[in-house]
């Protein structure tokens, strides 16, 4: 499968979304897309995502990195929903980092240090 990229990040498409909500975690597809994959969840009006995108971007040779940009979605509810049922999470932006598919860290807004030292960790 191929993602789409929006600027250098990568697009969460609607089968990765149904996948997600029948089986509570993201599909084999994103968490193996590459060694090191980084899920942000966030609408884009909050202030820590547009901090974040700022750097980001220096990170996308490193870790294959999926933005779901969820407030202008269709299914914004569900999304919303299973994020802070599901995944226990009322924050934005929500990060799961994924090392050889397997969920090593989530997290909330970082910064650029703090980012870089969660990439660094292994299983």
């Amino acid at each position: 499968m191929n993602f789409l990229k929006h600027n250098a990040f990568l697009e969460i498409d609607q089968n990765e979304l149904d996948y997600l909500f029948v089986n509570g975690d993201f599909s084999k597809k994103i968490r193996k897309h590459s060694g090191k994959v980084v899920v942000l969840m966030s609408q884009d009006w909050c202030p820590q995502w547009a901090a974040m995108k700022t750097f980001l971007g220096e990170f996308t040779a490193e870790a294959s990195i999926f933005v779901l940009l969820y407030n202008r979605h269709r299914q914004f509810r569900q999304i919303l929903d299973f994020k802070e049922n599901r995944f226990h999470n009322d924050v934005i932006p929500y990060l799961r980092y994924y090392s050889d598919g397997e969920l090593v860290a989530e997290s909330a807004f970082l910064r650029r240090d703090a980012f870089a030292a969660m990439l660094a960790r292994e299983k």
